[in-house]
Order: C-alpha cells, then sequence, then structure tokens
C-alpha cells in the first residue's frame, strides 16, 4: 500500500508559535485537510491517518496552543482563542479553503473555525462531538479537578496519569509512552483544552454554519452526547454511528479510519498525482 511522508514544522510568531504535522507531497487542484486532535494530546495521533490520506490531499495536524511542542498561552485558552490560532497559523500555509477534521475539543474547534472565518472552511467532519449539557459539565469538570500534573513530593501525579494512559485497549506500549509525553508537555495545563470545551456552545455555534458538516460517532466517552449533534444538523445523512471504533481508532484502525474520510471528503484512494512523495509501508 502506498503512503505519504510526514514531516514536522513550525510556524507563527516569537512566543505563539504552532508545531504542526504535514504530508510532505502538496495538491494544488485538491483542498488541504487540517485535522484537529482531541484534549491531552497532539497532532501526532493522527500520523498513521495522515500516511494514507496524504497520498490524494495535502494534510495538516496542529498540536493545539499548550498541547504537544506548540507554545502556550499564559492563561487558560477559550475554544474562540484555539480557533483564532489556528486560523492565523494557517493563512500563510494554505490560503484556499479546507476541510476540517476535528476529534473531540478538536471537532468544538474546528465548528469555531468555520463560524470565524467562514470563506475559510469547505466542509467539517467532526468526530465526537463534545455537546455536554446541564449537570454532564459539573460531573466533567469534577472529574478534571482530581486530574493535575502539578507537582507532587513523592511523584504520584505521574504514575496516576500512567494507569491513565494505559486503559486504552489494544494500545501498544511504545504508543501509549508517545500519548503520555504529550501529557508530561502539556504540565500543569493538562486541563486546559478539557475545560475550554465544556464551556463551549457546540450546538449554537453548529447550527448556525453554512459549511457542510458530517458527524461520526465512535463508542467512546462521548457516545451518548455526540448524537445531540442531530439537533441541529442540515442534513441528517451526514449523521454515523461508528459503533466498531473506541478510543484509540487512529491508532488502532487507520486503514479503515481513512478509508472512512476518504469517502466522506471524496478523496480519490489512489490518484496518478501520488507517485511523487511516496513510501512503503
Amino acid at each position: 500500500m502506498s503512503t505519504a511522508a510526514v514531516v514536522r514544522a513550525y510556524a507563527g510568531p516569537p512566543g505563539a508559535q504552532i508545531h504542526y504535522r504535514v504530508t510532505a507531497t502538496p495538491f494544488p487542484v485538491r483542498p488541504p485537510v487540517v485535522m484537529i486532535h482531541q484534549a491531552f494530546h497532539s497532532g501526532r495521533v493522527f500520523e498513521p491517518v495522515m500516511q494514507r490520506l496524504g497520498i490524494a490531499r495535502q494534510v495538516f495536524a496542529p498540536d493545539l496552543i499548550g498541547h504537544g511542542d506548540s507554545d502556550a498561552l499564559p492563561a487558560p485558552p477559550s475554544i474562540g482563542a484555539y480557533a483564532a490560532s489556528l486560523l492565523e497559523w494557517l493563512a500563510p500555509l494554505a490560503p484556499e479553503p479546507v476541510d476540517l477534521v476535528g476529534y473531540h475539543l478538536g471537532s468544538a474547534v474546528a465548528v469555531e473555525m468555520a463560524a470565524q472565518q467562514p470563506a475559510r472552511i469547505r466542509q467539517l467532519v467532526l468526530i465526537g462531538v463534545p455537546a455536554f449539557e446541564g449537570g454532564e459539565r459539573e460531573a466533567a469538570e469534577a472529574g478534571l479537578s482530581a486530574r493535575s500534573l502539578a507537582p507532587r513530593e513523592d511523584g504520584s501525579q505521574f504514575t496516576e496519569e500512567w494507569q491513565r494512559s494505559r486503559q486504552v485497549l489494544g494500545i501498544d506500549l511504545p504508543t501509549v509512552a508517545a500519548n503520555f509525553l504529550d501529557k508530561l508537555k502539556a504540565g500543569t495545563r493538562l486541563t486546559w483544552g478539557a475545560r475550554a470545551a465544556l464551556g463551549y456552545p457546540v450546538l449554537e455555534r453548529l447550527g448556525k454554519l453554512d459549511q457542510p458538516v458530517t458527524v461520526l460517532s465512535p463508542h467512546d466517552d462521548l457516545v451518548q452526547i455526540t448524537p445531540r449533534a442531530r439537533r441541529v444538523l442540515r442534513d441528517s445523512a451526514r449523521y454515523r454511528s461508528l459503533e466498531d471504533f473506541s478510543f484509540g481508532l487512529f491508532d488502532l484502525a487507520p486503514d479503515a479510519i481513512a478509508a472512512l474520510l476518504r469517502e466522506v471528503l471524496e478523496v480519490p484512494a489512489e490518484p496518478a498525482q501520488a507517485q511523487s512523495g511516496k513510501g512503503d509501508s
């Protein structure tokens, strides 16, 4: 199977630089795809899927500010701030309209990007939508309050987070370690992204978008929450339940997820243009 090379780079002003991954070969006749990760992680989670999608479209995967290797703001950002930082980062790299693929927190950021600059976004694919309501927000906030990497004398904050990282069944140990490293990089900012998503009116904003939106609902911790997006989707056929996929779907099933995204985004599987920059899987 052909795959695309993925390279890493930085862009943005000093103190507000965004670290990102990108497939090496651009395809000028097709809009780029920008993949936006979930809380506690970085764009690294998309790399196996990027390698597969990148044979037909250029694919970007930034680390949100305060995540991965991107710079952090001095205070917790809102979803609006996350979106604005990505739009500023993206402008010189892909001035044409792009397709967005968001995952959990990334879904909220994608919606806000489309709301802030609708002419820049062609369509959205949202994998898990954090449409929390009422007491769910308080319960989730309580869980986040108990989760901290603030220094402790015995270092137990690290062992607790390591055990959380190991809870995804089927993920190999090197990938668990890579996920854990992303959390260590966040440090005391670990829960900033998740907290921003809790306070964001994602359904209200989603319902006002004019762009085509597809919602995919894996069997994960948002399985009871994501279906609320159907209330505001203009095309109910663009909602799909992914009962066979759960946590770690990009690592555990990259071929299947890439094929699904190709279908949704209308990406050809093996275009002639993929001859340059290909590698072997």
